[in-house]
């Protein structure tokens, strides 16, 4: 199976066969990957506001930003 790498959280696989290959090429054009890349987008960008708020309220660098990101 192939995954697109952005969408693949939501499920969006393929096979190798000629049609199939056709659909991933009308898939990386389509409203849903653009709306799956741009939810990535911005939920990097969350990732990354949560991160700079904690270190400007505890002033650490060293915090290990992964485990209060995987609750938010």
């Amino acid at each position: 199976m192939l995954e697109c790498e952005t969408c693949k959280t939501f499920g969006y696989r393929f096979d190798f066969s000629p049609t199939n290959i056709r659909a991933i090429g009308i898939h990386i054009a389509s409203k849903s990957h653009e709306i799956s890349t741009k939810l990535q987008i911005e939920e990097q960008a969350r990732k990354e506001h949560i991160a700079n708020t904690i270190r400007e309220i505890f002033g650490d660098d060293d915090i290990p930003t992964g485990i209060f990101l995987k609750h938010a």
